[in-house]
C-alpha cells in the first residue's frame, strides 16, 4: 500500500475502535534484547549446526531439545539468562503505548510492553487461566502474550517445535480468542516478520471459517536490502525474490503492507498514525473551580463553537470547572443543530468526581495521571485554560502522548499562571503555534488579549 493510505486506513481502524497490536521481537532490538538466533547458536554449535538467516529456529531448538534426551532445561537456562534482565522501553515502544487500543498481542517473552504501558492500567495474559482473573474496567488494556512471559511460568514458553505443534491444546482459549480477533477485528503488526508458524496456521484457520472474509489486517516492514547494490550475490538475488513472493502471500491471506528504510521512518509512521487516530477529538481544561463568569462564560462559547465543526469530538474527563462549561456549551449547540449527541461526546471517569483531594494534595497526583492517562491517548487537541495542580498534571500528560497545546488567554493576568507560562515557554508548543495559528501566536507574543473572534478562528485552524 501507498505509505499515506496506509497510515489513513489503520488510523481509521483505531479512531473506530476496532484495531489491536501485534508485537513481534522486532520492536525490542534498539532495547538490547538478544535475537533467538544468537541464543541458540552456541547450543546449536554443540550438535553441528551452524544457524543461518532463514533456518527455522523452532526446529533447530528441537533438535537441541532432542540431542539433549528431551531435557529442555539447557534452553530454559539460556532463556532466563538473557531475558530475566532489566531492559529500557525504546521510542518504538513509546510510540506505540500512545494508541489508543485496548488490546495487545504479543509473542515476545520479555516485560517491555508491560513497561511502556506502565502508565495505563493494564492485564497481562499468558495462560489460559488468566482469563478468569476480573478486568478493572473497559478502560484496561490487555497485553496477551501468546508465546509465554519470562516473569511467569516458564512452562508456558513457547521455543521448540512441539511447542508451536502443541500450543492450539496447551492454550486453546487464547488461540480461541486470537481467532476471533483475526475474524472480527483488524491487527497491525508491528516487529514481526510473519515467520511464527502458528499465528500462521490460526489465520489461515480463520479464513476458512469465515469463507475467506476476515477483516483486513496491516503489517509494517523495515526494508533490510541495501538497495543500491550493483554486485549482489545470488543469494541476494533469491532473497529479494523470496520476499517479495512472501509478500504476495501476506496479501492472499488478508495482510495490507507497508515498507519503511529504517527505524526512524517506522518511528515516523508510529507517530502519524498515532496522531491521525484521534481525528478531531478535543479535550478541554483549566480550574476545576472557577467562579470568574468571563472565564466561564467563554468555555461555554468555545464549546459551542465547536460543536459546529464538523467531525469534532469531545472528550469529557467529568471535569467540574472549566471542562463541564464547555461540556455545556457543546451538547447545546448539537441540541439545536440536531446532531446525535451520543456520537459526539466520549466520556472517560475523573477521580476529581468522587474525591476533590485530588486537587490538593500532591501526595495524590500520581495516582490522578495513571487515572488520566486513557483519556489523552485518546486526544489530539487540548484547549488548556489556566489551572493548579491538577491542570499542571493534565499537561504533562498531554505531552507525553504528543497531544497539540492550545493556551487560551481571557485577560493579561492569564500570563502570570504557572501553567499558561509554561506553555509559552516550551518550544514544542510555540512550534505548533506558530505554524497552524500565526496571527494568534504574535497575540501572545506581545502579551495582550485576543479577541474573541481571532481565538475562536484559532482554535478552528489548529483542530482543523
Amino acid at each position: 500500500m501507498k505509505k499515506e493510505d496506509f497510515v489513513n486506513a489503520v488510523a481509521k481502524t483505531i479512531h473506530n475502535g476496532k484495531c489491536e497490536l501485534f508485537i513481534g521481537s522486532g520492536l525490542s532490538l534498539d532495547s538490547k534484547l538478544p535475537k533467538w538466533e544468537e541464543l541458540l547458536s552456541p547450543l546449536a554449535k554443540e550438535i553441528g549446526i551452524k544457524i543461518k538467516k532463514d533456518d527455522d529456529l523452532p526446529c533447530i531448538a528441537q533438535y537441541v531439545l532432542n540431542s539433549n534426551s528431551g531435557n529442555n532445561n539447557i534452553i530454559r537456562a539460556k532463556l532466563m539468562e538473557n531475558f530475566d534482565k532489566e531492559y529500557e522501553i525504546n521510542n518504538s515502544h513509546r510510540y506505540l503505548s500512545n494508541m489508543s487500543v485496548k488490546t495487545v498481542w504479543t509473542t515476545n517473552y520479555d516485560n517491555l510492553i508491560e513497561k511502556a504501558f506502565s502508565s495505563r492500567k493494564y492485564h497481562v495474559i499468558s495462560r489460559d487461566d488468566d482469563f478468569g482473573k476480573p478486568r478493572i474496567n473497559n478502560q484496561e488494556i490487555e497485553i496477551i502474550k501468546i508465546h509465554g512471559c519470562i516473569k511467569s511460568d516458564l512452562k508456558e514458553i513457547v521455543l521448540t517445535q512441539q511447542d508451536y505443534d502443541d500450543i492450539e491444546f496447551k492454550k486453546p482459549v487464547i488461540i480461541q480468542k486470537l481467532r476471533n480477533s483475526l475474524i472480527n477485528e483488524s491487527i497491525l503488526f508491528l516487529g514481526y516478520g510473519y515467520r511464527d508458524p502458528d499465528i500462521r496456521r490460526v489465520m489461515i484457520e480463520a479464513m476458512n471459517q469465515m469463507k475467506n472474509i476476515t477483516q483486513v489486517h496491516y503489517i509494517v516492514l523495515i526494508e533490510n536490502f541495501d538497495q543500491k547494490s550493483n554486485n549482489e550475490t545470488n543469494d541476494e538475488l533469491q532473497r529479494k525474490i523470496r520476499y517479495e513472493l512472501w509478500l504476495k502471500e501476506l496479501n492472499r491471506i488478508g495482510i495490507r503492507e507497508v515498507v519503511v528504510k529504517d527505524p526512524l521512518e517506522f518511528n515516523d509512521l508510529l507517530e502519524e498514525i498515532s496522531l491521525k487516530s484521534r481525528w478531531k477529538n478535543v479535550y478541554i481544561t483549566g480550574a476545576h473551580k472557577e467562579n470568574n463568569i468571563h472565564t466561564i462564560t467563554l468555555a461555554k462559547e468555545i464549546g459551542n463553537n465547536l460543536a459546529k465543526i464538523k467531525d469534532v469530538s469531545f472528550v469529557y474527563g467529568q471535569s467540574e470547572g472549566i471542562g463541564m462549561e464547555a461540556l455545556s456549551g457543546f451538547m447545546e449547540q448539537c441540541i439545536k443543530q440536531k446532531s446525535e449527541i451520543g456520537n459526539r461526546i466520549k466520556m472517560y471517569p475523573n477521580p476529581y468526581a468522587v474525591n476533590h483531594e485530588f486537587s490538593d494534595k500532591k501526595e495524590l497526583l500520581p495516582l490522578l495521571k495513571k487515572e488520566r492517562y486513557n483519556l489523552f491517548t485518546d486526544v489530539r487537541t487540548v484547549i488548556l485554560f489556566k489551572g493548579g495542580m491538577g491542570t499542571n498534571v493534565e499537561l504533562d500528560i498531554a505531552q507525553e502522548n504528543m497531544c497539540e497545546i492550545f493556551p487560551v488567554i481571557i485577560e493579561k493576568e492569564d500570563y502570570h499562571n504557572e501553567i499558561i507560562k509554561r506553555c509559552l515557554n516550551d518550544i514544542q508548543i510555540v512550534r505548533k503555534l506558530e505554524k497552524n495559528v500565526p496571527d494568534y501566536w504574535n497575540i501572545l507574543i506581545n502579551k495582550d488579549v485576543p479577541p474573541h473572534e481571532i481565538l475562536f478562528d484559532a482554535i478552528e485552524k489548529m483542530i482543523g
